[in-house]
């Protein structure tokens, strides 16, 4: 990602459609929120949909993050002021991909749960 010539895609049109679906689907165990831009991450935030809690919210995430997922992905988890935070990274490299350069996205997921 530290390349220069790394392509960061528009979040809104090539992420948020996906989990926008995912999350109004039928027993979808969580809430779209909100989303914004800041800089380079698309920060997105959850609610529970139910009795959600924060032991079950690590599986539930990496559900979600299969719908965005590229062939490298990392998830950093860490607790902020009571919010659980997934920092994800979306990557395709060169040899990943048939476009010359590198692209992806940061992704920061924000679950609020109880």
């Amino acid at each position: 990602m530290a390349r220069l010539d790394w392509n960061t895609e528009q979040p809104e049109a090539h992420l948020l459609p996906h989990l926008e679906r995912w999350c109004a689907r039928e027993g979808s165990p969580f809430v779209l929120r909100s989303t914004a831009v800041e800089d380079t991450l698309f920060v997105v935030d959850l609610d529970p949909a139910g009795e959600g809690t924060r032991e079950g919210a690590r599986e539930l995430v990496y559900g979600l993050v299969s719908m965005i997922a590229e062939p490298t992905t990392v998830i950093v988890e860490t607790r902020q002021d009571g919010v659980d935070v997934f920092d994800v990274t979306l990557a395709v490299t060169p040899r990943q991909s048939t476009f010359p350069k590198g692209h992806g996205h940061l992704v920061r997921l924000r679950v609020h749960t109880a």
